[in-house]
């Protein structure tokens, strides 16, 4: 019964919102169709209305549609890759005098992204540069994630994505996982190293043997879990499919610990979205990596030669409240052979763990095979982690046991 007032009062808020909206209620993100098109308003990717899911246009607005990648094109006109979509008085959209739907705007195949290096810098000393994942539609340049990049090491430092609790039940479920990418417009990702290929269990089994010493030993470890391309700002994190597709970036990903990626690392990515929903927080949140790990005493890994892509010691998450002007850390050991000992290594980066008192703590963020959890603030993360974000936050972020 509480259910179905649920959808009853869903029901009468939207034909409320859409009585008294005066413009375009276009239902675009509905159409059931496998390719989304990337659309803009006013010079940023659009998003759903919080309140219809909807995109919303007043009288004259303008939206861009356009299906970025070679070969592309709407489905409105074979070989056009792009328009931009009026609403009429009618409360229709239309493209050089003629009415269009929904349908037409969405794509033949799937947009792709792209990296971009911008001229910003970022991380220790401002030595590291700031590159943006996003979509080129009709010159016009439109990120979805910012990562701070070491293009020597070809690592990199965090990820800054928003997470938009407030839009949340209006996600669209991911088609297709896309692959892998490497490059940026300016070819200046992953120069001499190839990410596909360190990344592949071959060449994991390789470098782990010469690590341990051992074929045997390396064979054994991996059956106990694989080293897979960790996302740092995760595709679950956002609402459309074109913004999930611009995750899938080398440049957004550190080797990470399968059991650790699936385990309590997933659970952190779960809470903090669960409770971004249902307290419909709009979120900004960072994700990196510190540290290089080692195995039983050997030398730190690296996948690539020349000490590049590092297997990271920790994965954190800054997660900052704009709203309320709060803050959570949560940080991560990526080794899920390490033992409950391992704990006082998180100290290097959060003295105390606050997990408990900030209302965060899952009993099995003390798991080690699932990779342990810890807590605390952003200016401890600041002071142990060098370069990365300085938010100003005046207490801690509360989850959803607080």
């Amino acid at each position: 019964m509480r259910a179905v007032c649920y959808l009853l009062s869903l029901c009468l808020a939207y034909f409320a919102h859409a009585q008294r909206y005066e413009g375009c209620s276009v239902d675009v993100w509905r159409v059931k169709s496998r390719h989304e098109p990337v659309l803009a308003v006013g010079g940023a990717l659009a998003l759903p209305d919080h309140e219809t899911g909807q995109l919303l246009l007043p009288n004259g607005g303008v939206v861009l549609a356009g299906c970025p990648g070679a070969g592309n094109s709407l489905k409105l006109g074979k070989g056009l890759r792009h328009v931009n979509a009026t609403c009429t008085s009618a409360g229709t959209l239309q493209v050089s005098g003629k009415r269009v739907t929904a349908g037409d705007l969405w794509c033949e195949s799937r947009s792709l992204p792209v990296a971009h290096m911008t001229r910003r810098r970022c991380g220790p000393e401002g030595k590291l540069h700031v590159f943006e994942l996003g979509f080129n539609v009709s010159r016009r340049w439109l990120p979805a994630i910012e990562v701070c990049h070491d293009t020597d090491a070809a690592n990199t430092l965090y990820s800054h994505h928003r997470l938009l609790g407030s839009l949340q039940r209006f996600r669209r479920k991911q088609t297709a996982r896309p692959s892998f990418s490497q490059g940026s417009e300016t070819g200046t990702l992953y120069v001499g190293v190839s990410p596909p290929k360190v990344y592949s269990p071959s060449a994991v089994l390789e470098t782990l043997a010469a690590a341990l010493g051992s074929r045997e030993a390396a064979s054994q470890m991996l059956s106990q879990s694989t080293l897979s391309r960790g996302h740092l700002a995760p595709s679950g994190d956002f609402i459309l499919n074109t913004q999930q597709h611009a995750s899938f970036f080398y440049a957004n990903a550190a080797p990470q610990w399968q059991t650790f990626n699936h385990g309590n690392w997933l659970s952190v990515e779960s809470a903090l979205r669960n409770h971004a929903q249902r307290q419909s927080l709009d979120l900004e949140v960072w994700t990196g990596t510190h540290g290089v790990l080692s195995l039983d005493d050997t030398e730190e890994l690296y996948l690539a030669g020349g000490r590049r892509i590092a297997v990271p010691l920790f994965f954190w998450k800054l997660v900052h409240d704009p709203r309320s002007g709060t803050a959570i850390v949560f940080v991560g050991l990526n080794n899920p052979f390490a033992t409950c000992r391992a704990v006082e290594v998180l100290t290097q980066v959060c003295p105390e763990n606050v997990c408990t008192k900030a209302g965060w703590a899952r009993r099995n963020w003390n798991r080690p095979s699932k990779g342990l959890i810890t807590c605390c603030s952003a200016q401890e993360l600041a002071a142990a982690v060098p370069g990365a974000p300085q938010v100003n936050a005046t207490g801690l972020l509360r989850g959803p046991r607080a």
